[in-house]
């Protein structure tokens, strides 16, 4: 195999399993990034987005793109400043691929876009669907505009996907290593009443649906990048606590205390959002964790 994949956001933790992936599975790969640098299994472009400058010749000869370029949501309070570096992180990176795209006489197979499930907001009975609106919350603006900056890419006859991405666990960052540390000092917390939902995935399967993306041509649209069953804050921690081998006091974080000292970044932990896997499954994908004690025995498995 001999196709060329671009990666945006490359050098993230999910962009650096996807890597890895798709270079086992035959796949050149090419990655974005701000600083000039040598990769082992990749060719590495510069690009920098506040400038809106990217070297065009990362695009010669590509096959998919994959943008997954974004800064992170919880690493800084959410002042007016930071919500925009969030917004433009996203949006300014996949306007100046899609422009670069179009300048192509050759254009990509794919355009595949990660999103989130921030998208759906808040609700403590629903099961969310790809059909569903997007929340007016800050997560779900940005979402919306995450997802939209990309649409026009149909027009140049090239497929698009967009996955919305839950909670990604993993041992190597992200949300989960920040909740199993109070944990294995005995001081697992819950927050708020413990009974919102959280739609996660192990980052093993989000990697390989990102690959299943690329290599599944007739797979197009949105789909929700979550395991089939989600969890409730209260019994995640149980199950972190459960699979490291230590108590499970309960100790809650009453959210007023959250919002205090978060401010509205706090919905990030408190929001509840159930969502459905069935779209992505009815493709024929197949989770090798799907449930939250499967993905937490690969992540910290048993002695």
């Amino acid at each position: 195999m001999n196709e060329i994949v671009l990666i945006s956001g490359g050098t993230g933790m999910v962009g650096q399993k996807l890597t890895q992936l798709l270079v086992e599975q035959g796949y050149k790969v090419r990655l974005l990034s701000r600083k000039k640098q040598n990769h082992e299994h990749a060719e590495v472009f510069q690009w920098d987005v506040e400038s809106g400058k990217m070297d065009e010749k990362a695009l010669e000869g590509v096959h998919h793109v994959v943008h997954l370029a974004g800064a992170g949501i919880a690493d800084r309070p959410w002042t007016a400043k930071r919500r925009q570096e969030i917004i433009d992180s996203r949006v300014k990176s996949a306007q100046i691929l899609l422009k670069a795209i179009e300048n192509l006489e050759e254009k990509p197979l794919s355009f595949i876009s990660a999103s989130a499930v921030g998208f759906y907001g808040d609700s403590k009975e629903q099961t969310f669907l790809e059909t569903d609106a997007a929340s007016d919350c800050f997560l779900g603006k940005t979402c919306q505009l995450w997802e939209s900056a990309s649409k026009k890419i149909k027009k140049m006859g090239v497929r698009r996907v967009v996955l919305r991405i839950g909670i990604v666990l993993s041992g190597e960052g992200g949300a989960l290593p920040k909740m199993a540390g109070p944990v294995k000092f005995g001081a697992g917390a819950y927050f708020g009443n413990g009974q919102q939902w959280y739609s996660w995935i192990h980052v093993d399967d989000l990697v390989r649906m990102f690959a299943f993306a690329i290599q599944q041509s007739k797979l197009e649209g949105i789909y929700n990048a979550v395991a089939e069953e989600p969890v409730n804050n209260k019994d995640l921690t149980r199950a972190i606590a459960k699979q490291l081998g230590r108590p499970f006091i309960g100790i809650p974080t009453p959210a007023f205390v959250l919002r205090l000292a978060m401010g509205e970044m706090s919905n990030i932990v408190l929001y509840s959002t159930k969502v459905s896997a069935e779209k992505i499954l009815s493709t024929g994908f197949k989770f090798e964790h799907s449930t939250i004690e499967s993905a937490l025995n690969a992540v910290y498995p048993s002695k």
